[in-house]
This record gives structure tokens, C-alpha cells and sequence, in this order.
């Protein structure tokens, strides 16, 4: 997907340089996820290894189907539909500030794909066209072709992805907790320097965020990007910074709650609050 809405924009300048934020970092993130997560010759890959967590055969068709399960849908609230249990994306007290940000996205990819449609109306088609056709010859989509052919499904589903991998840092960062840990090979009363490794390894996938670079930033690229298309930015940039910036005052007026629960309790505060974003993208 990433890559996609680079490649498929080159003949419309406007679309292409709001592509390549996107597109930025993606080719050395796919060969640090070979070299540490998924490598079938590495023992110590995070995920894969048998030093690792050790993924079984059993697990990975589970894996294929969510992840192909992207290319059927159009929206974010059908990736949300296909990942959550209907009860948990319900339940405010566990997703609320999730859903105030994704409660932002249809809007912003609705008005986005306008403003780029204004700049040129023919470009805009014509590049919609290449990814449509594009993404149709990727992957293995199954019993029904990708329905992912407009710019603004597109759109939708990279900030619906974006905000939910960046709540993912935290999570990331309990690899390195001993009640987690353990778990890799919990008959052994020792630690020994391959949990060590894994909790290093782990670690070691979060950190190098690039400041500004999150879901709807109107910063990181503002002197590349068409006026139409950065007015469009700037205004939902804006309304998720106050997102953030109410949550982030709110979350500190419980002290003793924070200091037990703060490293995930700030997924939705500002950039770098203590290290963590809604990346724009995978990873970081």
C-alpha cells in the first residue's frame, strides 16, 4: 500500500510529493523486519526464531488472513470492523481516545482526495486509475479482487493503520518486562542472555522517531505540498493536536494512576511525550 500510491502518482506532481511522506524510510523498514523479526535462517528473529518468541506454522494462516483481510476493505470503519470485536470498539472506556482520532479520518481523506481533484482533475483520475490497477496485481487477495481503488480509501486506511500501529510502541515496550519475558521459556527459573537479546532486539524497534511525523501532519513536508492540499492538513493536523493536548493535561491530574500506567496511557499524547507517535506509517 505504501509504495503503491508513490508509484502510481509519478505523472501528478501534487499527489506524489503528499506519496512520498509516506514512502519515506518503508524500503529500510522491510529489511529490518527480515534481519530481526521474521527469518526463517535467524534463531533469534523476535517473532519467527525459535530463540525468539518462536511463532508456530499454526499461527501464520491466522497472520495471511488478516493481513490480506486489508485488501477487502474501502474504508476505516471496515478495518475497524475486521479487527475489533464489535463489544471492544464499543466500550468507551477502553478505545475512547482511539476513536476520537479515527473519528477524524473519513473527513480528512474525503477532503484531501477533493482538494487534490481540484488541483488537476485529470491527473488526479488518471493516477487514481494506475492504482487501482496497481494494487489489483498485488498480493493474494483470495476469492475477491482489492477494493481498494480510490485515492481516498486509500487514504483512509493508511491513517486508520498509521493511528494503530503508533499504539502499538507501547505494547512493544513490554517485551522487556519480566512478567512477559518469562513467558518465552517459563519452565527456566534463570534468565539467560538470549531473553536479554530479544528484550534489546525488541526495544530496538522503537526508537529513531522522527518528531512531526504522525497521522495528518501538516509539518513535515509543508514547503513540498500544493496550498489546496496543505489547507486540508493544516486544519486536521490542528484538530488532533488538541486531541492530544486535552488527553495529555487530562491524563496527568491522576498522578498515582499515571506513574502505574503512563506508558500506555500516553499513546495519544503529543509527539515525543516520552517517545512514542501516531506514525504516519509503519514503524517509524
Amino acid at each position: 500500500l505504501t509504495s503503491a500510491l508513490s508509484v502510481t502518482s509519478r505523472g501528478f506532481r501534487p499527489l506524489n510529493k503528499f506519496a512520498e511522506i509516506f514512502d519515506d524510510n518503508i524500503g529500510n523498514k522491510y529489511l529490518q523486519v527480515f534481519a530481526l523479526l521474521i527469518n526463517r535462517d535467524k534463531p533469534d528473529a523476535i517473532v519467527s526464531g525459535p530463540n525468539g518468541f518462536g511463532s508456530s506454522q499454526a499461527g501464520r494462516s491466522i497472520l495471511k488472513d488478516m493481513l490480506l483481510g486489508w485488501a477487502r476493505c474501502t474504508s476505516a470503519q471496515d478495518w475497524l470492523d475486521m479487527m475489533f470485536d464489535p463489544e471492544v470498539l464499543a466500550a468507551d472506556s477502553i478505545v475512547a481516545e482511539f476513536k476520537k482520532h479515527t473519528a477524524l479520518i473519513p473527513g480528512f481523506a474525503a477532503d484531501s482526495a477533493a482538494a487534490l481533484k481540484e488541483i488537476d482533475p485529470a491527473k488526479f483520475a488518471a493516477a487514481q486509475d494506475r492504482l487501482n490497477a496497481y494494487l489489483k496485481k498485488c498480493g493474494d487477495f483470495g476469492w475477491a479482487p482489492c477494493k481498494i481503488t480510490t485515492v481516498q480509501s486509500w487514504l483512509e486506511l493508511m491513517s486508520v493503520t498509521g493511528i494503530f500501529h503508533g499504539s502499538t510502541l507501547s505494547y512493544t515496550r513490554v517485551i522487556a518486562s519480566a512478567d512477559v519475558m518469562r513467558w518465552r521459556r517459563i519452565d527456566e527459573p534463570l534468565w539467560d542472555t538470549q531473553d536479554i537479546g530479544l528484550a534489546n532486539t525488541g526495544l530496538g524497534t522503537i526508537i529513531g522517531m522522527e518528531n512531526e511525523r504522525h497521522v495528518m501532519t501538516s509539518t513535515v513536508a509543508e514547503r513540498k505540498l500544493h496550498p489546496k492540499l496543505f489547507a486540508v492538513l493544516r486544519e486536521y493536523d490542528a484538530q488532533s493536536t488538541k486531541l492530544k493536548q486535552d488527553y495529555e493535561a487530562a491524563i496527568q491530574q491522576n498522578l498515582d494512576l499515571f506513574k502505574n500506567f503512563g506508558f500506555i496511557l500516553s499513546d495519544f499524547c503529543t509527539d515525543t511525550f516520552d517517545g512514542k507517535q501516531l506514525t504516519i506509517a509503519t514503524y517509524i
